[in-house]
Order: C-alpha cells, then structure tokens, then sequence
C-alpha cells in the first residue's frame, strides 16, 4: 500500500498515522512522503490522535499539497481511553483527558457498572455510529493521585496489574504444586556446578544465570541458563492466553507489571539463590580466547548459588575480591573479546544515559539519579546476546525449521541522507557507502563525543534513523548487532517471543516440524508482540515523563544547565542536564532578541546577539511553568554556554 510520493495521484491510498490539529482538522504522516496529508474535519472517519490509518488522496494542490480522507483504522493507538464521568440531562459522558483528543464519549447507563459522576475512569470504545460510545471497564483513583496516572498510562496500552482469576489460580497451582520427580526426568543435572545471577539491586524475576567450569585441558564450560516458563506456561491454558495477550512485562517508574503472575514470575520460575530450578540452556566449550568448540543445547536442572547485584559482581571484577571473583574477572574478560569482535563486524554501541528514581513512601520523586553501566552490565549483555545468537544460528540451520527471529532491516536512505546531514550542522563529515553511513564512523563519532550529554543527542539521532527491530519468522539478520541470525531466547519470564523460541527450539531438538497453519499462528504472534513491544515502550516513556515534571514542579523559577536537543520554527527542544528533562523555550518566551531558524542547517540565529544555536550545544535556562497532568515544561534560555 506504501507509495512513493511522486506516484501519488486522487483516488491513491497510502497508510500512516493519523495526528489531530486545530479545529478538528487533522493530518497524516507517511515516512516516504515528504508532505503531510491535510485530512478536513469531515474527512477524520472516526479517527483519534496517533491511530495507524489507510488514507485516500482526494486532491492535491500546488499551495496546500495532499488532501485526503481516512476511510479505514488500522489500528487504534490507545487501547482504552481515560476521563471524568459527566451527566447532562439523562446522558452520562466522559470528557477525554487528553489535550490531543476532546471528543466525548456516550456511556450507556447500562455499561456504567459502580462508578458515580465525578468519578475519573478507563473506558473501551465500543461503537462509532453518529457519536462514539464506550464502556467504563474500571475505575481509578482522582487525577491528583501518583498511582492513578500510572494505572491509568498502563491501561491505555492494553497492560492491567490485575490478573484474571483462572489465571491466578493455575499459575498458583504451579507454585504449590513446585518441581517433581517427573519434572527432573531428561534433563542435564547441572545443580553441582558453579552458577550464579547478576541483576539490579530490586529484581525479583531472576531469569537468566551463569554458570562457569574449569576443564582439564584448560578450557573452560560456560552456561547461559534460562528459566524454563515454557515448561509451565502451556499452550492452550489460560496462563498461555493471559502471556501472549501481554506479550511484555512492563516497567514503570514506579512499579513493575508481569506478563505472568508473581507465583511464576517471582517464586517458580525465578532463578533464586539456593533454589532448585529448571531451566533451558546453551552450554558453550571455550579456550581463554572465547573461541568455543562445542556448543550444547537443552534443558537442564540447576541451583544458582550465589545472587549479585550488579554492584557486588563489580566489585569482583575489579577488585578480585569475594565469591566468584577469578570467574567473574575471566567472564568479563571473555566478554570484552566479544564486544570487540561485534563492533569490528559492525556492531552499533549506541549507549544512552538512563534514569532511576529515588521515591518517598507516597511515591513521589525525591531525587532523579542516572544509571550507570560499568563492567558487571556488559558482561551480563554480551553473554545474553551470544546465547541468542547460538540458538538463532542452530535453528537457521535446521532444514524446514520454524524460528522466531528478532531481525532488525537497514536503515531507509532516505533516513540515512537526513542522518548525513545532521551530523554535518554537529560538525562530524561523514560518506555513504552501500546505502549507509559506515558503522566504524558512526562508532568513532560516538567514542569522540566531549560529554555525555552529546554522546546522547548522537545516539538519539542515530537511532531515530534507523528501522524498528522487530519478531519475525522471516530471517534478514540483525543489521544494529550485525548478526547475520539473531533471536530472544533469554527472557522468557518477560517476553512471550522468548517462550516461542523455546518451544520452537525444544521441537527442533526432538526432530519434530510443524504444519502450516501452526506456521501461520506463529507469524501472527510475533507480529502481535512486536506491535505490544511498542505499546509498552510507550507507556514506560510517558510514566517517566510525567514522574519528571512531578520532580521539576516545585522548581519553577529556577536556572539550570541545559543541551539543545531539538530546533523548529517556534522554539529549541532542551534537555535539563541532571534529570533529562526535556522541554520547549520557545522563541517568543525568550527575552530581547529575535530567532530565524534554518532548516537546512538545521541552527538557529540570534538576529540581535549574533549567537548561533546547534543541537548538542549547552544554555543555560529558566524553568518557566510545568503542567504535570500533560506532561508539559516550559524553559527560556538566559545564556548560550
């Protein structure tokens, strides 16, 4: 259905996201068209803000470009809608809030269930005939209240804290009924072996573990050893239903919401230390250069006898000292041969500062601190990637095997021209070469970066002209690690892809295929968990973003140093430097000079003052206001640094 944007003609259909305007007028964004399309009022078809939707062309005109009218939705951004409940004569109404989408929605009096006038609640749209009508499925603590935002950014991405009772019960079953005789049977016994985790200070969903061995000939045997859930989680069960409805776990500020419920995520199939547990591992035979000559696949019972934090497992690479220090310092060791060899290949290291919170009882923010990644994260990362990589090359080898790959396509050119020209307005010239920009100069900008804070405004350019890694049976390599054969095996308790992967693999192992329409139904699943990956990832952004002005509200007023991360028309984008807040100072709030902004160059200029303003460089700003319900913050600049 994608067209180029010179075959574009009245009558053509193309798809895109749908983005409301000013007075009900709306536009759609298409990435290979260079001009939106205007959609007039009447034209909407029952679009809302950010909907995936088919468009068709019915002008186009030299002054205003392509004019079109929705005639199809796609796919619905939100998957429910959240508002207050209003009454005006006998009809009852929720006012959306959300400052993109102000229509109202209808409530039938039957499908209003306990909640009460005033009451702030999360509806599902269940009809769109004259007017929209929707269901009120929950209702949520007041607008003022910390948790309600949180419940409520889940929930319009499809994700509940709640578990359906079926759910709840077979997977506490499973937790009472524990590991049997029968569960033990055909598996490798590895639970005398050295194994341990490494995960942040609050995890409690263990899924991954290590396990090291000294062989005789100076070798040693290294295990990646991954929860089992899929020997729990069976297709057709209503635990296995509930997964792949979720596809994710996810990851708010404030709290964390499973895929699966605690009894599996946190106490079966957690990998705890001292715990007998079952597991699906690759077991590698490799020599002090990392060069492995054996590689083993299957299910295995282990005990980790020893949970790090990623801190304590820091402290034993560099400084030798306390449990595992010598296997932790040759793991580490191994990995850093890895990394190297990934990033000679091609590999892309885009590294971006993460945030954590510091909460008081209530949940509010008392401090914002960034989140380091020392040696103990990379060498969890790179034994995680070379699990992956192993079981993605044994499957591809498997003839008329099915595989769940996590690919990721090279990045558009027209994408990679914007690139070129962007990292030229930051000073750094880089070529094209077959399409792209050479992964080693991309590396080298990165590792030339003064500070952190331009470090991060590359990545992000980097990444944003990139494609989206996605899951799919259809194998194109993984163009951002640059693997030839990728997949996720090593998170099954926080991704339903990885559960996939390990039946898929177990089957392989067992010499069995699968017929078509199973085939079928596993294309559809992973196209599912990718669409639910984005959801997600959204949800977990805007929990941030709203915790962020929760911290920067009781600080208007105040100057700060900020990075230019963005420049338009009407204002600069600016990144407070020490909690990555990211706000507007728009021109007109600037005071005593006048701002043209070149598009090409992509500067902006002082007219007054002569100063220049680039991407990446340094101001010092003013926190003018913060709209924390919106998730809004609004700078001026005072001085360029």
């Amino acid at each position: 259905m994608k067209q180029e944007q010179d075959t574009l003609v009245v009558g053509s259909q193309i798809e895109g996201t749908f983005y409301f305007g000013k007075n009900g007028v709306g536009f759609v964004r298409n990435r290979e068209i260079e001009h939106v399309i205007e959609i007039p009022a009447h034209a909407t078809g029952h679009a809302l803000h950010k909907d995936r939707v088919c468009v068709t062309i019915t002008d186009i005109s030299t002054t205003t470009g392509y004019v079109g009218a929705v005639t199809s939705i796609l796919r619905r951004d939100k998957h429910g809608y959240i508002g207050t409940l209003e009454k005006k004569s006998d009809r009852y109404f929720i006012a959306l809030s959300d400052r993109y989408n102000t229509i109202e929605f209808t409530i039938p009096e039957n499908d209003i269930g306990k909640a009460s006038v005033g009451d702030r609640v999360f509806v599902t749209l269940t009809s769109w005939e004259t007017l929209p009508v929707a269901k009120i499925e929950k209702i949520l603590p007041p607008l003022s209240s910390i948790d309600g935002h949180m419940k409520g950014y889940a929930l319009e991405r499809g994700f509940d804290e709640e578990f359906p009772d079926n759910v709840l019960a077979e997977a506490q079953e499973l937790s009472e009924r524990g590991i049997t005789d029968d569960d033990r049977k055909n598996r490798r016994d590895m639970r005398e072996i050295a194994t341990c985790t490494i995960d942040p200070d609050d995890a409690k969903d263990f899924d991954d573990a290590l396990s090291f061995e000294y062989l005789p000939d100076g070798n040693y045997s290294v295990g990646v050893h991954i929860a089992d859930v899929a020997h729990y989680v069976i297709p057709g069960t209503a635990l296995d239903q509930e997964a792949q409805k979720r596809a994710t776990s996810v990851y708010l500020v404030d709290r964390t919401i499973p895929m699966l419920p605690e009894a599996l995520s946190n106490n079966l199939c957690s990998l705890r230390q001292d715990e007998e547990k079952l597991a699906f591992s690759v077991i590698v035979t490799l020599n002090p250069k990392g060069e492995i000559s054996n590689t083993w696949y299957g299910r295995t019972i282990i005990k980790s006898n020893k949970r790090f934090t990623y801190d304590e497992a820091q402290v034993g690479i560099e400084e030798g000292t306390g449990p595992y220090a010598k296997e932790l310092q040759i793991l580490n060791n191994l990995a850093k041969i890895y990394r190297d060899e990934r990033i000679a290949s091609g590999a892309l290291t885009l590294e971006k500062e993460e945030l954590r919170f510091v909460l008081d009882e209530d949940g509010h923010p008392l401090e914002v601190r960034k989140k380091i990644r020392k040696d103990a994260h990379k060498m969890i990362e790179e034994f995680m990637l070379l699990a992956n990589r192993l079981v993605a090359e044994f499957m591809s080898q498997q003839s008329g095997g099915l595989m769940v790959y996590r690919v990721h396509d090279r990045p558009e050119l027209k994408r990679v021209k914007e690139l070129q020209q962007f990292l030229s307005t930051m000073g750094y010239v880089v070529p094209i070469e077959d399409g792209v920009v050479p992964s080693h100069e991309l590396h080298r900008i990165i590792e030339e970066a003064p500070n952190n804070d331009v470090r991060d405004a590359l990545s992000i350019a980097i990444a944003r002209s990139m494609a989206k890694a996605v899951y799919t049976i259809d194998n194109i390599g993984h163009y951002g690690l640059g693997f030839e054969d990728y997949t996720h095996f090593t998170s099954p308790i926080r991704r339903y892809p990885d559960i996939m992967v390990h039946r898929l693999l177990d089957l392989a192992l067992r010499g069995h295929n699968l017929d078509q329409s199973e085939v079928e139904a596993y294309e559809e699943l992973a196209e599912h968990s990718s669409q639910r990956e984005g959801d997600a990832a959204e949800a977990e952004r805007t929990s941030i973003h709203y915790m962020q002005a929760q911290y920067m509200q009781s600080k208007v007023g105040q100057i700060f140093e900020g990075m230019i991360t963005g420049l338009t028309k009407n204002g600069m984008f600016i990144s407070e430097r020490d909690t990555k807040t990211e706000g507007m100072a728009l021109y007109r709030n600037i005071k005593g000079d006048h701002f043209t902004f070149d598009p090409k160059q992509n500067v902006v200029i002082a007219d007054t003052s002569g100063w220049t303003f680039h991407v990446g460089d340094i101001v010092k700003i003013k926190l003018l206001s913060v709209d924390v319900d919106n998730r809004l913050i609004d700078y001026t600049v005072l001085t360029r640094n």
